[in-house]
């Protein structure tokens, strides 16, 4: 069958997401698709740094104005229904594409800390991908 993918106002949608919106979203839809795939054991370290990023990630509600998109419930609706039909891998793609392109512009230390968890997650992702040594 088919993979499914995000049409352009569902990539739009999920890219305008805040962090603290999108990486709890993105790590609950990782943990849901390995747990039903039996991949539990093999990603928990990316389960893990999800999870820590997520709740690291604060939004002052300044900063959340700005960022803030007039989401249609809907829409989201449908993105999520997407989004959880897609390869692990593509999730956590789509978490380390959209931290690079919101924090591009960012100031100090929000970016720092987001790029370092960028990096521990691409490296659990890589050490994962090739499995027990």
């Amino acid at each position: 069958s088919r993979q499914m993918t995000l049409d352009k106002r569902q990539r739009n949608l999920i890219k305008g997401l805040p962090l603290c919106d999108m990486v709890p979203l993105i790590g609950g839809l990782v943990c849901k698709r390995a747990t039903q795939q039996g991949l539990l054991s093999q990603i928990i370290e990316v389960m893990l740094i999800l999870e820590e990023w997520a709740t690291s990630v604060t939004v002052s509600k300044r900063e959340r104005k700005m960022v803030q998109v007039e989401v249609d419930e809907k829409d989201l609706q449908l993105a999520r229904d997407v989004l959880k039909r897609l390869p692990i891998s593509v999730l956590v793609s789509i978490v380390l594409k959209t931290e690079s392109e919101q924090h591009d512009s960012s100031p100090g230390m929000a970016a720092r800390s987001d790029n370092s968890f960028k990096a521990r997650l691409l490296d659990a992702w890589e050490r994962a991908r090739r499995g027990p040594e």
